[in-house]
């Protein structure tokens, strides 16, 4: 993310989310029956305004006051806790404003983590405190999304047993080469 290709990127996944937040806002109007003309432009507005006021919060002053005046007050042993509890409390505050507000609320949940972004040692807190969790998650939508998909009553078959055979004598044989051969130790 050092190169300007990487920032290009990055600025780009921002752009994404930030144009589908507004959209989802977008999508509550469209499934009521006949809302008035001001209802299509509310979210918009919404959306388009937080993100403007809370953004731009969110990337200048909150992240340095946060850092510099909060977490520094606070012992090395209480900073995680204190970290963890104002991002609890920012989300209480964003979520609800914007869902009354007509904007999606999960764009609360995106300033919260825009403003904790730009936190030095949130995201080493973060991948501590979640890094667990984060690998069962992957491992459950792996096997919804992909592992489902694998028929298993074709297991039984005699043709996928003989080529699971050969795939895993090939290994071996592989293995063995390659152990001879000094490749692992």
């Amino acid at each position: 993310m050092d190169t300007p290709v990487g920032q290009l990127i990055v600025a780009a996944c921002v752009v994404d989310d930030i144009l589908a937040l507004i959209l989802l806002s977008m999508f509550k109007v469209l499934v009521e029956d006949s809302p008035p003309i001001i209802a299509y432009f509310l979210p918009i507005i919404s959306s388009v305004g937080f993100l403007i006021l809370l953004g731009g919060a969110a990337v200048t002053f909150l992240p340095r006051l946060i850092e510099n005046k909060i977490l520094k007050k606070c012992s090395e042993s209480n900073r995680e806790l204190v970290m963890f509890s104002i991002m609890t409390l920012m989300l209480l505050a964003y979520l609800p404003l914007l869902n009354y507000t007509q904007a999606s609320y999960l764009t609360g949940a995106f300033l919260a983590g825009v403003t904790f972004s730009q936190i030095e040692s949130a995201h080493h807190q973060f991948m501590k405190a979640t890094h667990q969790l984060m690998i069962w998650l992957l491992r459950v939508f792996f096997a919804a999304s992909i592992g489902f998909q694998v028929p298993v009553k074709l297991f039984a078959d005699p043709y996928v047993i003989r080529k699971v055979r050969c795939f895993i004598m090939c290994l071996q044989v592989f293995s063995i080469k390659a152990r001879r051969l000094g490749c692992f130790i």
